[in-house]
C-alpha cells in the first residue's frame, strides 16, 4: 500500500509539532544550552525523517535513502 503525499505531509507535520514543543519546554534556560538543546533536537529530527522517508520508500517499492 502507497502513502499518499497527504499522509507523508501529516507524518512530518506532527514531528515538527513535537520536536516544537520540546524545544519551548527549554525555554527557561541559558541562550547557550537553548542552541545546543534546540540543535541536538533538530538532528534528532532529521535522523526521524531519513527513518521514516526510508519507510515509506520502503512500503512503496521504491529504493531507500541512504545515510
Amino acid at each position: 500500500m502507497k502513502m499518499t503525499t497527504e499522509q507523508y505531509a501529516e507524518i512530518i507535520a506532527g514531528k515538527v509539532a513535537h520536536t516544537a514543543r520540546n524545544i519551548a519546554k527549554n525555554g527557561g534556560r541559558q541562550e547557550e544550552a537553548d542552541s545546543d538543546v534546540a540543535a541536538a533536537m533538530i538532528i534528532t529530527f532529521a535522523q526521524e525523517m531519513m527513518q521514516i522517508m526510508n519507510q515509506v520508500n520502503q512500503m512503496n517499492g521504491e529504493p531507500t535513502i541512504l545515510h
